[in-house]
């Protein structure tokens, strides 16, 4: 099979994950300026990557002190 030659250019367009804090972030003060409530759904997958992603943070700091 022939590699697609849009492959590099559809993994550039992928957003970092601060990119895509910082939409959510925006749209849920978007929604607050409208006067909408963010849903508790939201909020607790928010929390929940929040924490997940804090814990990989910790195991990497704690991989580089310990091995390099």
């Amino acid at each position: 099979m022939e590699r697609d030659p849009f492959e590099e250019y559809y993994r550039q367009l992928e957003p970092s994950k601060r990119e895509k804090g910082n939409a959510w972030n925006t749209a849920i003060g978007l929604q607050a300026v409208d006067g909408l409530k963010t849903s508790d759904y939201l909020k607790d997958t928010i929390l929940i990557c929040k924490k997940a992603f804090m814990r990989q943070q910790n195991m990497l700091r704690f991989f580089l002190e310990i091995f390099c």
